[in-house]
């Protein structure tokens, strides 16, 4: 039963993030954020001009995280996702960190607390999960963004190369339940494996 229950929870989340390295528990402690403010701004992806746009949180977004989160909303980004008619496709809070020597970034939807209390399934079986991505800042205008391989890290985990805490599901796939420590250590130990990660996006600032 419990691995059902995990199934349905991360249903959503595996058909939108799929290979991506999602996990419960987020890479970061409030003290752990950074900021930069090159970030901020309108941005173009160079694969298939997707828009995005990186901005303050307003105050509403901010009430909806935790107390704790709340005292650093400073160094909290939004990020918004818009389709080529420039429609609102997806919010999500952007959390950057520092881990070694590389910048990650760790997104966690905002979700739409209308749609949970309307959808009663939905708010009963939904938990977000955390997206984790590396970003590396080119010059003022352009960065580029390495999508952590979640596929790479399934399989050390199936080869039992390496201890991480998770839960395997019904269809065998491996549902990260890592705390933020040992998700840290991972990312730090793993940096400079190119297998642990994926796509490399580049974006361009716009007007």
């Amino acid at each position: 039963m419990k691995r059902i229950i995990v199934s349905l929870i991360l249903f959503s989340a595996v058909l939108f993030l799929a290979g991506c390295l999602t996990t419960l528990h987020p890479i970061f402690r409030g003290k752990d954020l950074v900021t930069d403010t090159r970030l901020i701004g309108n941005w173009e992806k160079a694969k298939d001009k997707t828009k995005v746009v990186y901005r303050r949180p307003d105050a509403n977004e901010i009430n909806n995280l935790s107390q704790a989160l709340q005292k650093e909303a400073a160094k909290i980004y939004m990020l918004d996702e818009k389709d080529g008619q420039g429609n609102l496709k997806s919010t999500n809070y952007a959390f950057m960190v520092k881990l070694g020597k590389y910048y990650y970034m760790d997104y966690y939807p905002a979700g739409k607390k209308e749609r949970q209390s309307s959808d009663h399934f939905f708010a009963s079986h939904y938990i977000p999960m955390h997206s984790i991505y590396r970003i590396q800042f080119k010059n003022n205008n352009s960065f580029n963004v390495q999508r952590l391989d979640g596929g790479y890290l399934e399989k050390l985990i199936k080869n039992k190369q390496i201890r991480i805490k998770h839960e395997v599901m019904e269809d065998g796939g491996v549902f990260i339940t890592a705390p933020t420590q040992e998700l840290q250590q991972y990312l730090i130990k793993y940096s400079e494996v190119p297998e642990a990660y994926s796509d490399n996006d580049s974006y361009a600032k716009v007007n």
